[in-house]
C-alpha cells in the first residue's frame, strides 16, 4: 500500500469517525436536554402560577375589605337604632344579602348580659332561620374575636370554627368559617355589643377560583388558629379532567402567598394542575426533544463536512468583526471621556457606588462639597464617612438609612438633606436624590449644596412674620404701580384679602388728584408723607396717615414702592365727636335753664369754683367773676356744711358714684335759698377725683308747696281716722241688730211650723199659702242678716296675712258645696293656683260667694260650668278668675253689682245683692281690685287680684302699712255710699 492510498483511506475514514464523534457528542446532548426539557415544563408551570395566585390574591384582598365594609355597615346600623328589632335586623339581613357577598352565611347582633355575650339577634343570608340566645363566649374562637373587636373598637376576624348551625351535620358535611365582629356603640360612644357575619370557607374559596386566570390544580386557603398554628380553612380543587400524566399530587408546582384579612394574615396557597397527556397527534416536549435531538445530531453530522469548508469563510469575517469591535471600544471609551468631562463641569455633585456599596465615580462638584479636591482622598465606602447627620443637624443618620444606601435597596429618593461637618468649615446641608441602577447594579447620587439657600428662606421666613407683625399696613408695588405684596394688616384695613389686593393699582383705592400729588413729590424727592383718604369693602371711605418711599436697586433704577399706613379713621372720627361733645356741653352749660357749677378737689384748691353758668348766677344774685373769687363752703348755709362734708367723704372714697340732696346757698342778698343738688365726681384714669359737676335747682317754692301738701294730709288723715272710727263703730251696730233681728225671726219661723203642724189640716188653701209666705220670708229675711254679718266681718275682722295655698283653698269650697254642684248637674274645673299672701278666712268666703254666684246664675235648663284659674299680672300680682256660662252681667250693671244691695230684676233668681260688696271689701283689704267681664262664649268672667307675697319683713310691714290705709280710704267711700243708699 502506497502513502498516497494511506492518506486517501485516511481521508475517507475521517468523516465517519467525525460523523460518529458527532453522534455520540449529540447523544450526550440529547439525553441531558430532555431531562432538563422536563424540569423546564415543571418550572413553567409554576411561572404560570403568578397570574392566577395574584388574581386570586386580589379577589380575596377585594372580597375582605367588602366583608370588613358590611360588618362596619352593619355595626353603623345598629348603633344607629336605639333598640334594635327583628324589624330592623331584618332589614339589615336583607341589604347584606343583596350585597351578594361570597361565602357570607348570616349576620348576628350580640350584646353582654349577665356575664355571657348573648346572641340576641340572628338571620340567615339565605333566607334560613338561625337560632339566637346562645351564649358566643362559650366558644374560643369566638370568645377572642370579640374580645379583639371591643378592645380595639375596630373590626376583627376569628380563627377557623364549624359555625353552630353545622354541628349537627355529619362530619363530612361540616364546613369551616369565620366570623366577622365589628363594635357596636350607643349615645356617648358607650360599647353596646357586636355585629357578627359569618363566612363559609368552601364558598369563599370558590369564589376566589373563578378570579384565577389561567390553570390552577389546587387553591388553598389557611388562617391561624386561637393558638397561632395555621388551619386549613378549604381547598378546593376544579373540576378534575382525565388521561393525568403525573399522579404525585405532592411534586406539583405551587405558589403561596400571605393575605391581610381585617386583622389578621391568611395563607393562600395556589398549586399547579398535575402535567397531562399531549392531545392526539401532539409529542410530548420530552420525547420532541429526544427524538429531534437525535435527527438533529445525524443532521450534524452531515453538516460537519460544510462547516469545515465554511471555516475559512467565518475566519475571514471574524476578522472583520474584531476590526468592528476595537473601533467600537474607542467610540465607548471617547463616550465615557466625554461623560467625565460633562460629570466634572456641572455645578451638581454626583456620585457613583458600584453593587458592593464603594464608590466609583466623585465629579468635581463632589469634591469640593465633601471637602475635597483629591480623589484618593474621597470615601471609599458608603461607611467611610462618619458624623452624616438628619436635615434638622441633631440625630445622626443610621447606614441603611443613607440615600445611597436605600438606593442599593432598590428605594429612589428624592430630595433628601443631609448635614455634613467639613474640616474647618460650619456644617453643610447637602441635598440628596439617589436611584438605584438596574443593569449593572450600584447606585447614583445627585447632591446640591443648600446650606446659604437655607440660611436665605430663614432670613426671609424671619422677615414675613415681622412684615405680617407690622400693624400698620404696608403695601409694596411694581413700576407700574400694581401691588405685588402687602401684609395682613392692609387687609383689615380694606376689608379685601390679599388675592384681590394683589394686582390692583392705587387710583383704585385713592383719589386720582391726590395719587397725581404723592407721585410729583415722590420723582422729586423719594419719599411722600401725608393724609390719604381710602377706600374700604362695604364701608365708607376712611383715612390713613401714610409714608411713601421709592425702591431702587443696586443700579439706582426704580423697582417700585413702600408704603406704610396707619388708619385714622376713627381717631380723626372721635376727635370731631370730642370736638361737637364740647361744643354741645359748652351750649348746655351756658343756656342750662337750672344752675351748673364746677368746683375743684385738688388737694390745695378744694372746693374752689372753676365755672359756674349765667342761671347759677341769676340764682344767688352774683356775677360770674364774683363767684369764682369763692368756695362751695363761702356759699353754702353753715347749718348744712356738715352735710356737705359727709357727702364729700362718700363720694371721694368711692363709695357714691353721684349724690343728690337738698341744702340752702347764701345769695348776694344774704337770703338763704333752698337748693336741690345733684353732684357727679370727674376722675383721672387712676381714679383720682379732679372736680365736680353739679347740677343746682332752686327749690325753695317746692318746698313751701311741700309744707303745705303735708299740713293737708295731717288733717285729711285726722278725718280718715275718725271717719274709720264712725265705720268701725257702725259695723258694730249693724252686727248688734243683725243679731237681735234673728231671734225674733226664729221665734216666727218655728210658730208658724207649730201653728201648720197642729191646724194645718184645718186651714183653708189661703191659710196654707199664707204660712207659706211667713216661713220663705223669715228665712229670706234671715239670709238678709247673715250676708250682712259676712259683710260687717268682712270689714271688722283683724286682716291676718300669711302665706296660703289658693289651689286648697278652692278645693275645700268645692268640696263644701259638692251636693249643689251635683244637684245642679254642674262641673267645676280648676286650673294651677298660686301660693299667695292672703287672710284665709276672708279668702275662703271670697272664692265661695263667686263660684256660689256663677252654680246659681244660669239659665233653666242648662247645666252650670265654672272654671276657676290664675295666671302673673303686672308688678307681680296674681289675677284669679271665675268663668261662668250663666245669664251674664249687662254692660250698664258691670259697676253697679259691686254695691250694696244691688241686684238685676230678674225673675226666678234669688239673692241679697250683698254678696258682691263683701267680696270686694275683702279685695280691697288685700290690696287688689275686683271687676267682671263678659266671657269669649258668653257667661261672665269675675276677675280679682292679690298682691305678690312680700319677701321680706320690712316689705311685710310696708303690706300691712299700705292694707291698712286701703282700708281706711275704702271705708270712707263706703260711708259715703252708704249715706247716698239710706238716702
Amino acid at each position: 500500500m502506497t502513502r498516497g492510498s494511506g492518506r486517501a483511506t485516511d481521508g475517507r475514514r475521517r468523516p465517519p469517525l467525525l460523523a460518529l464523534v458527532v453522534l455520540v457528542v449529540g447523544a450526550a446532548l440529547v439525553v441531558p436536554a430532555t431531562l432538563l426539557a422536563s424540569r423546564a415544563e415543571r418550572d413553567a408551570a409554576a411561572r404560570g402560577l403568578e397570574r392566577p395566585l395574584a388574581g386570586a390574591q386580589a379577589a380575596l384582598t377585594a372580597e375582605a375589605r367588602r366583608y370588613e365594609d358590611a360588618v362596619r355597615q352593619a355595626a353603623a346600623s345598629l348603633s344607629a337604632s336605639v333598640s334594635p328589632d327583628r324589624s330592623s335586623f331584618g332589614a339589615l339581613a336583607q341589604s347584606l344579602a343583596l350585597a351578594h357577598l361570597p361565602g357570607a352565611g348570616g349576620v348576628a347582633y350580640a350584646e353582654p348580659r349577665d356575664g355571657e355575650d348573648l346572641v340576641v339577634l340572628a338571620s340567615g343570608l339565605d333566607g334560613r332561620a338561625v337560632a339566637s340566645g346562645w351564649d358566643a363566649a362559650a366558644d374560643p374562637e369566638l370568645a377572642d374575636v370579640l374580645e379583639r373587636a371591643r378592645r380595639t373598637g375596630r373590626p376583627a376576624v376569628s380563627s377557623p370554627l364549624v359555625l353552630p348551625r353545622d354541628r349537627a351535620l355529619p362530619p363530612g358535611r361540616r364546613q369551616l368559617a369565620v366570623v366577622l365582629a365589628a363594635p357596636v356603640v350607643g349615645p356617648g360612644l358607650r360599647f353596646r355589643g357586636w355585629a357578627l357575619l359569618s363566612l363559609r370557607g368552601p364558598d369563599l374559596v370558590r369564589a376566589l377560583l373563578r378570579e384565577a386566570v389561567g390553570p390552577v390544580g389546587r387553591v388553598t386557603l389557611a388562617a391561624p388558629a386561637v393558638t397561632g398554628d395555621p388551619v386549613t380553612i378549604a381547598a378546593v380543587a376544579p373540576d378534575p379532567k382525565p388521561a393525568l400524566r403525573s399522579s404525585g399530587a405532592g411534586d406539583a408546582p405551587h405558589r403561596r402567598v400571605g393575605v391581610r384579612v381585617v386583622d389578621r394574615t391568611w395563607a393562600l396557597t395556589v398549586t399547579a394542575p398535575p402535567v397531562r397527556s399531549a392531545p392526539a397527534g401532539l409529542v410530548p416536549m420530552d420525547t420532541a426533544i429526544g427524538v429531534g435531538g437525535g435527527l438533529a445530531t445525524v443532521l450534524l453530522a452531515g453538516l460537519v463536512l460544510v462547516l469545515a469548508i465554511a471555516r475559512e469563510r467565518a475566519v475571514a469575517r471574524w476578522g472583520a468583526a474584531m476590526a468592528e469591535l476595537r473601533a467600537a471600544e474607542e467610540e465607548s471609551r471617547q463616550q465615557a471621556e466625554l461623560l467625565h468631562d460633562v460629570l466634572e463641569s456641572i455645578s451638581d455633585g454626583v456620585s457613583v457606588v458600584d453593587a458592593d456599596g464603594r464608590y466609583v465615580v466623585h465629579n468635581r462638584a463632589a469634591r469640593q462639597m465633601l471637602g475635597t479636591t483629591a480623589e484618593g482622598a474621597m470615601p471609599q465606602t458608603l461607611q467611610d464617612r462618619d458624623g452624616v447627620l438628619r436635615g434638622d443637624g441633631a440625630a445622626a443618620y443610621d447606614d441603611d438609612e443613607l440615600p445611597l444606601a436605600r438606593a442599593l435597596a432598590g428605594e429612589s429618593c428624592e430630595d433628601v438633606d443631609v448635614v455634613v461637618h467639613i474640616d474647618g468649615s460650619g456644617p453643610q446641608v447637602l441635598r440628596v436624590s439617589a436611584h438605584p441602577l438596574s443593569r449593572r447594579g450600584g447606585a447614583v447620587a445627585v447632591f446640591d449644596d443648600v446650606t446659604e439657600r437655607q440660611r436665605a428662606e430663614a432670613a426671609l421666613a424671619r422677615q414675613a412674620v415681622v412684615f405680617s407683625a407690622i400693624t400698620d399696613a404696608v403695601f409694596i408695588t411694581d413700576p407700574a404701580g400694581a401691588i405685588v405684596d402687602c401684609n395682613p394688616a392692609a387687609e383689615r384695613m380694606t376689608g379685601h384679602t390679599r388675592a384681590e389686593l394683589l394686582g390692583r393699582r392705587p387710583d383704585a383705592m385713592c383719589a386720582a388728584e391726590r395719587l397725581a400729588m404723592v407721585g410729583e413729590a415722590l420723582r422729586a424727592q423719594g419719599e411722600w408723607r401725608g393724609d390719604l383718604a381710602f377706600a374700604r369693602k362695604g364701608r365708607p371711605p376712611g383715612v390713613a396717615e401714610a409714608v411713601v418711599v421709592v425702591l431702587k436697586d443696586a443700579k439706582g433704577r426704580v423697582t417700585g414702592t413702600v408704603s406704610a399706613h396707619r388708619d385714622v379713621t376713627d381717631e380723626r372720627q372721635t376727635a370731631s365727636a370730642l370736638r361737637e361733645a364740647e361744643l354741645r356741653f359748652k351750649l348746655s352749660f351756658t343756656n342750662a335753664p337750672t344752675g351748673v357749677q364746677m368746683a375743684s378737689l385738688r388737694p390745695h384748691e378744694a372746693g374752689r369754683l372753676l365755672d359756674v353758668n349765667p342761671a347759677l348766677c341769676r340764682m344767688l344774685g352774683m356775677s360770674r367773676s364774683a363767684l369764682l373769687q369763692r368756695t362751695t363752703a363761702d356759699i353754702t348755709h353753715p347749718d348744712d356744711l356738715a352735710q356737705d362734708a359727709e357727702w364729700a367723704r362718700l363720694l371721694m372714697r368711692g363709695d357714691k358714684e353721684r349724690a343728690r340732696f337738698e341744702k340752702r346757698y347764701i345769695r348776694a342778698d344774704g337770703e338763704a335759698v333752698w337748693v336741690a343738688v345733684n353732684v357727679a365726681v370727674v376722675r383721672d384714669e387712676e381714679g383720682a377725683g379732679l372736680y365736680t359737676v353739679t347740677q343746682v335747682e332752686d327749690v325753695t317754692q317746692r318746698r313751701l308747696a311741700r309744707e303745705e301738701l303735708r299740713r293737708a294730709n295731717e288733717e285729711l288723715s285726722a278725718a280718715n281716722d275718725a271717719l274709720a272710727r264712725t265705720n268701725a263703730e257702725l259695723d258694730r251696730f249693724t252686727a248688734a241688730v243683725a243679731h237681735d233681728l234673728k231671734n225674733p225671726l226664729t221665734s216666727i219661723s218655728g210658730y208658724s211650723e207649730l201653728l201648720s203642724d197642729l191646724c194645718g189640716g184645718a186651714l183653708p188653701a189661703e191659710g196654707l199659702h199664707a204660712l207659706d209666705a211667713v216661713r220663705r220670708n223669715a228665712d229670706r229675711m234671715r239670709t238678709l242678716i247673715d250676708d250682712l254679718l259676712d259683710y260687717a266681718r268682712a270689714g271688722s275682722e283683724p286682716l291676718r296675712l300669711g302665706p296660703v295655698d289658693s289651689a286648697v283653698v278652692v278645693a275645700e269650697v268645692v268640696a263644701d258645696i259638692a251636693p249643689a254642684i251635683e244637684g245642679a248637674g254642674g262641673r267645676v274645673r280648676v286650673g294651677p293656683l298660686p301660693q299667695v299672701h292672703a287672710h284665709r278666712t276672708l279668702l275662703r268666703q271670697l272664692v265661695a260667694n263667686l263660684v256660689g254666684n256663677a252654680l246659681k246664675y244660669v239659665a233653666p235648663g242648662v247645666r252650670p260650668q265654672v272654671a276657676v284659674d290664675a295666671a302673673p299680672g303686672g308688678d307681680g300680682e296674681w289675677v284669679f278668675t271665675v268663668a261662668d256660662n250663666g245669664i251674664g252681667v249687662p254692660a250698664d250693671a258691670v259697676e253697679r253689682i259691686f254695691r250694696m244691695f244691688a241686684r238685676e230684676a230678674r225673675r226666678g233668681y234669688e239673692g241679697t245683692g250683698i254678696g258682691l260688696a263683701t267680696c270686694q271689701r275683702i279685695v280691697e283689704r288685700h290690696g287688689g281690685r275686683i271687676w267682671v267681664r263678659p266671657g269669649d262664649e258668653g257667661g261672665s268672667v269675675f276677675a280679682f287680684t292679690l298682691p305678690p307675697a312680700p319677701a321680706s319683713r320690712a316689705d311685710v310691714d310696708e303690706h300691712l302699712a299700705d292694707g291698712a290705709l286701703t282700708h281706711r280710704l275704702v271705708s270712707v267711700g263706703r260711708g259715703r255710699e252708704r249715706e247716698h243708699v239710706q238716702r
